[in-house]
């Protein structure tokens, strides 16, 4: 894992959520961990979906301990990341078997969404990204808490996807005003994007117009190759490096880091 000598004492955390399935959101925390790494940034994934997509991205088919153990107290966080060595960073990895007994018993804990963030605080990393499922409940909100930098929201360009951002920016409010934490959104970016098409344009401006947060200027913009990238286990950095979805997240990354404060290489 690439990085520098001396890592930051408190990592940045992002949690990157959709409420809305379809919005790219894995496909956005795999190719900005890449960028980030590429950018000299030490760099840890963490999978919080039961569906385990980021895992199989990354590392074909993994049922070993991961996820769930860090979040029960039965594993220690830094023995069970693994090397994601296409994308340049650690992951913690999921297993939708153990993910889902996880899920149920962390419902039936008092304040079990606090403790994420208290697993995170002393990583080793520059970055922290945490691909949430697509739904809220105990994995997403330990998530949202543990994101001390904020929540990144991939939005498809889609007249349905506007959901997503108004079922999320509420259940940040709820989340708020429960747990007296800022719980910030770091901002949207629009995922799937075609500028020759009304609905995106109109998209983009509805989400300009309702987020509460920053809109990134950065877009993914719609294309075959991004579809390509699961099969082959690799982000588009690797994959297709002269591609403009390379470029796109090339862009992103480099914005972002700019809005969280970090020094851009």
């Amino acid at each position: 894992m690439s990085g520098h000598d001396t890592l930051k004492a408190m990592p940045t955390i992002i949690a990157v959520s959709n409420q809305k399935g379809g919005s790219a959101k894995t496909n956005v925390t795999g190719n900005l961990a890449a960028e980030f790494a590429a950018l000299g940034r030490a760099v840890v994934l963490v999978d919080l979906d039961p569906q385990a997509t980021l895992t199989r991205w990354a590392l074909g088919t993994y049922e070993g301990a991961g996820t769930a153990e860090v979040l029960l107290g039965e594993g220690a966080l830094d023995e069970l990341l693994v090397d994601a060595p296409e994308f340049g960073a650690k992951l913690l990895p999921a297993s939708p078997r153990t993910m889902r007994a996880a899920e149920r018993s962390l419902m039936a804990e008092f304040g079990a969404e606090r403790g994420l963030a208290e697993t995170l605080g002393n990583v080793a990393a520059d970055l922290v990204l945490l691909d949430c499922p697509p739904s809220m409940g105990v994995l997403t909100a330990s998530a949202i808490v543990a994101a001390q930098a904020g929540v990144l929201v991939p939005i498809a360009s889609s007249a349905e996807a506007l959901d997503g951002l108004i079922q999320l920016q509420d259940t940040l409010r709820r989340l708020r005003s429960g747990l007296r934490l800022p719980l910030p959104l770091l901002g949207v970016v629009l995922t799937r994007y075609d500028e020759r098409t009304l609905i995106a344009r109109e998209v983009a401006e509805a989400v300009r117009s309702l987020a509460e947060g920053a809109v990134f200027e950065a877009t993914i913009r719609e294309a075959v190759v991004l579809r390509e990238l699961f099969g082959h286990q690799k982000p588009v950095r690797s994959y297709a490096p002269s591609s403009r979805s390379a470029d796109d997240y090339c862009k992103l990354a480099q914005e972002i880091l700019s809005h969280v404060a970090l020094e851009a290489a």
